[in-house]
């Protein structure tokens, strides 16, 4: 084997074989379920034979039937030579097909329509939870309206409206069932019909999706617009405009109390009011900060069970209600998937010549069988990456092999596909994003066995008898070891001495040579699996058990050297790689630290959501994820004694402690209640109930002489006896530091000490 024959230019890396098939499965779906939603603007009347010529349809596809097949179709015999370089791949050009298919649309088909929204609209409020009401009101004023659609120069656009819901309505947690109740029990019935007509909630929306675009390319821009009379918005900037109404509603309405109910009891109804929207305010400034750190998250999944196990663990510590399957197949056999799915195919096939024939478990089935992913989120950008296999291997085999005489052309290996998506959400705020999808060929080959000829004839003339001598001689010689010379010199010679001599001499050799290999390490990263940890300000040490596991990943690859141990390198200067990388993980959990990180040192009382990232270290040195990012654990931290999470404490502070005491003993017969139900700091908007784990950590400051062993863990809330003690100590600590000021550790010690703990 050759020097050449051993320089396979893969220049893909190699990737684990793990998946994360829920993302890729919306990702994958993008270009389906565009062609679905535009090609359902044919009428039937369109003529096939113009769709032929435009290329939308393929010899391969006669029976107009779209299948995952076709999209997936790349053309074998593309004049390429080279698939080696990232940048040399053959693609497939769904893009072209779709932009075909649009513009056939527009000009002999149906350009405008409506589209029926209802059971997409439908599956959105099934999500809703204990907000289902609401979400049926509003979903019910964006279907007052027909959704409509309009194809022009190539872009489709959808427009729909929003009509102004009525405000006091009595629905489930609404602001017109808040101020029915006060109406009811404070005798106002003017509160059943308060005018809420500055509140500008009804509007219009335009989406835009610039299909145009890809009569060059891949990419497709999406723009989104809300539009009333308070201005225009974009996706990102509709959380605060929410958030303004749900302000003004607030405060119209308490105006509204403090004006109808009797003045000694108007700020207490006032009260009762704002607690419950506050509610609202609450969920939604939650999902505006969800949003604004998802803007600036970087994260990488590379299994179906890491990403699923995430966003679930994410989902609970939010009391978020949802749980997320672990397959593709899962996700599609999910009633609102299949319904929606089946929905968008339905209408393809009643309104298109052409008949969509693609199941929601086949695309399911299908990502689930692809291999080497990797997905992330980073820089406000979405990428995915994996790999599946060439349906038309066989006949790129056979194209190759077509080339053998052309130099031009390697020797043929293999070759698969891969689906290359990106979807960019930098404008997100005021504009919208774009998504681009490409699926291309990888063939891998290896340069043709490299032959060196030489020679050489002589003609001499002399005069003698005659004379017929003939050598040969074949030598081989092999030396085994890391490097290996292989060399044949065959010389046929032929001497003929008559009146006229003739000597020949011909040689011909080839010479191959195998390099040496040396090992070199490619990356390094880690992976961590851990859990939160509350913490004192006065706490000496964070706990190693929060990382209950940390692998070290080590890759390696061989590359090739000569014989004095300098690398070969390529035409393009890149070493010459030997096979794929080896990968060796190392169990490092008994030996990460937190650095010199202490809780003490980690506390800010300027950090108002108490909630810190450790890095996580190694021998000296932080790890890193495989995007290169940084490993951490979280940590909550804050003040002993701070039940109402004000980062100091007083007198507010034992008052909660107080209240929670005596709402836990507020059962049948002085039964205390469950603690998961009672919620201790109502004053901290940034506790959002009482299953909150900002709730459970107020009660772990507030609980000062706690005998736990385990007291950092979370999840011990049912487990902490707060009683009138703890109010006691907290009212001496605030007593002892007004007049001292010597906060922390000390005093504790001090207070503490004089009852023996």
């Amino acid at each position: 084997m050759g020097l050449g024959e051993k320089n396979m230019l893969e220049r893909y890396r190699t990737m684990k074989n793990s998946l994360f098939k829920r993302a890729v499965a919306t990702a994958a779906a993008v270009p389906l379920a565009l062609t679905q939603c535009l090609t359902t603007t044919f009428a039937v009347n369109v003529n096939t034979a113009d769709l032929t010529k435009s290329g939308a349809v393929k010899a391969a596809n006669d029976a107009q039937t779209v299948t995952l097949d076709n999209l997936l179709y790349i053309d074998p015999t593309v004049d390429n030579p080279t698939y080696s370089a990232p940048d040399l791949q053959a693609e497939s050009t769904w893009n072209e097909t779709l932009a075909a298919v649009i513009d056939m649309a527009e000009t002999k088909g149906k350009a405008s329509g409506t589209i029926d929204a209802a059971k997409f609209v439908d599956s959105i409020v099934s999500k809703a939870g204990s907000y289902k009401e609401i979400a049926n009101q509003i979903a019910a004023r964006l279907l007052d309206e027909d959704v409509t659609y309009e194809i022009v120069d190539g872009d489709v656009i959808i427009k729909g409206k929003v009509t102004q819901p009525n405000l006091n309505g009595n629905w489930e947690k609404s602001a017109g069932q808040a101020l029915s109740q006060i109406a009811q029990a404070y005798n106002a019935p003017a509160l059943n019909n308060v005018d809420f007509s500055a509140v500008k909630i009804g509007g219009s929306y335009t989406i835009t999706v610039k299909t145009s675009a890809l009569n060059e390319g891949t990419d497709v821009p999406v723009e989104f617009e809300y539009k009333n009379d308070n201005g225009t918005f974009g996706p990102g900037e509709t959380f605060a405009y929410a958030i303004k109404c749900v302000e003004q509603i607030k405060q119209i309405g308490s105006d509204a109390i403090k004006k109808e109910v009797a003045a000694d009891k108007a700020d207490e109804a006032a009260s009762k009011y704002e607690e419950k929207i506050n509610l609202i305010l609450n969920k939604l400034n939650n999902a505006k900060k969800a949003y604004e750190n998802a803007k600036t998250k970087s994260v990488s999944y590379d299994s179906v069970s890491a990403g699923a196990e995430a966003v679930n663990k994410y989902a609970d510590k939010h009391n978020v209600k949802v749980t997320v399957p672990s397959t593709a197949v899962e996700i599609a056999a999910k009633k609102s998937v299949a319904k929606a799915f089946e929905t968008a195919v339905g209408m393809v096939n009643n309104a298109s010549p052409y008949t969509i024939n693609i199941k929601a478990d086949e695309l399911g089935s299908f990502i689930d069988d692809l291999d080497a992913f990797e997905v992330a989120l980073k820089n406000q950008k979405v990428t995915v990456y994996g790999e599946f296999e060439d349906a038309e291997a066989a006949d790129v085999k056979a194209f190759y092999e077509s080339k053998a005489d052309d130099p031009d052309y390697g020797k043929y290996v293999k070759s698969y596909k891969i689906f290359d998506a990106a979807a960019n959400f930098a404008d997100i705020d005021s504009k919208g994003g774009d998504v681009d999808v490409k699926i291309k060929r990888v063939v891998i080959t290896e340069p043709k066995a490299t032959t060196t000829t030489t020679t050489s004839d002589t003609t001499s003339t002399t005069t003698s008898s005659e004379t017929t001598s003939t050598t040969s001689s074949d030598t081989t010689s092999t030396t085994s070891s890391e490097t290996t010379s292989t060399t044949t010199d065959t010389t046929p010679t032929t001497t003929t001495t008559s009146s006229d001599t003739t000597s020949t001499t011909s040689s011909e050799t080839t010479t191959t040579t195998i390099t040496n290999v040396k090992s070199v390490q490619v990356s390094k990263y880690a992976t961590v699996k851990t859990s939160a940890g509350f913490y004192l300000d006065i706490d000496p040490e964070f706990h190693k058990e929060q990382i209950e596991e940390a692998m070290l990943y080590i890759k390696t690859q061989n590359i090739a050297v000569d014989e004095d141990g300098n690398e070969i390198k390529d035409a393009d200067g890149n070493p010459v790689v030997l096979g794929e990388y080896t990968e060796n993980a190392i169990d490092i959990t008994d030996s990460v630290t937190f650095g010199d990180a202490t809780p003490s040192n980690t506390y800010s009382a300027d950090e108002k959501d108490f909630k810190y990232e450790l890095p996580i270290y190694y021998r000296g040195e932080a790890l890193n994820d495989v995007e290169g990012l940084p490993c951490e654990v979280e940590v909550y931290i804050g003040v002993k004694g701070d039940a109402d999470l004000s980062n100091e404490v007083d007198g507010s502070d034992a008052t909660l402690i107080l209240q929670y005491f005596g709402n836990m003993q507020a059962g049948a017969g002085g039964v205390s209640v469950d603690a998961n139900t009672v919620q201790m700091n109502k004053i901290n908007p940034i506790v959002t109930g009482p299953e909150s784990i900002y709730d459970e950590f107020s009660v772990f400051l507030a609980d000062v002489d706690s005998k736990l062993t385990d007291n950092w863990k979370p999840g011990k809330k049912a487990d902490r006896a707060i009683d009138g003690s703890d109010a006691t100590l907290d009212l001496k600590y605030f007593g002892i530091t007004t007049n001292t000021h010597n906060y922390g550790k000390a005093t504790w010690d001090e207070i503490l000490g004089a009852l023996g703990q």
